[in-house]
């Protein structure tokens, strides 16, 4: 099974499936204790990726395909697996917990991490901030001028240089910007912005 290495792999990986066809989706959390443990994680995907039979090459697929099977993609990222799957006949008792997406799903990756996929006003596929992430953002920032503290707001601010570059993200970046500018001109304090904000 695909592991996945940082984030911007992630987003790259999800709008692939959700772009071509890949309909609904599960997401199976691994304890822990087993994800820290290599044999045991090993053991848990390769046994995930046999059930679903998500190992198959392109022919493979296509053949599934035009037979009227469902196809299977999993892939893991930080202590959780992500199995997506078109429409088709699907595996016999292995469809419990998946759901539909309809081009709008929350991944929770950790628990100061979540992002939405969704599809913005011009119809085009994209990621944002999820309001959690958001909002705790917002917050940190908003204290951090509050406290004069330029330490902890620059720390934040160069979180946010770390995410990828999707448009839904930009924009919240640049909301952003404008919510530090309005709040630095109100509370008579100034922190430079770095460029890639």
């Amino acid at each position: 099974m695909e592991k996945v290495k940082d984030l911007e792999q992630f987003c790259r990986i999800v709008l692939s499936c959700v772009g071509t066809g890949y309909n609904s989706y599960r997401i199976n959390r691994i304890p822990s204790k087993k994800a820290q443990n290599s044999l045991k994680l090993s053991h848990i995907l390769n046994k995930v990726e046999n059930q679903y039979k998500s190992h198959l090459n392109k022919d493979a697929r296509y053949r599934n395909k035009k037979q009227g099977y469902a196809n299977y993609r999993a892939f893991y990222f930080m202590e959780n697996i992500y199995i997506f799957r078109t429409s088709g006949i699907q595996i016999e008792n292995q469809e419990n917990g998946f759901k539909a997406h309809n081009d709008k799903i929350n991944f929770k990756i950790s628990d100061s991490l979540d992002l939405d996929l969704f599809r913005d006003e011009r119809g085009k596929l994209t990621f944002k901030l999820g309001r959690t992430t958001y909002r705790a953002k917002k917050e940190k920032i908003k204290m951090a001028i509050n406290n004069q503290d330029g330490k902890t707001f620059h720390t934040e601010i160069k979180k946010l240089g770390g995410f990828p570059r999707y448009r839904g993200i930009q924009i919240q970046k640049r909301d952003l910007v404008f919510f530090i500018n309005r709040l630095q001109k109100n509370r008579r304090v100034k922190f430079n912005l770095p460029k890639y904000v």
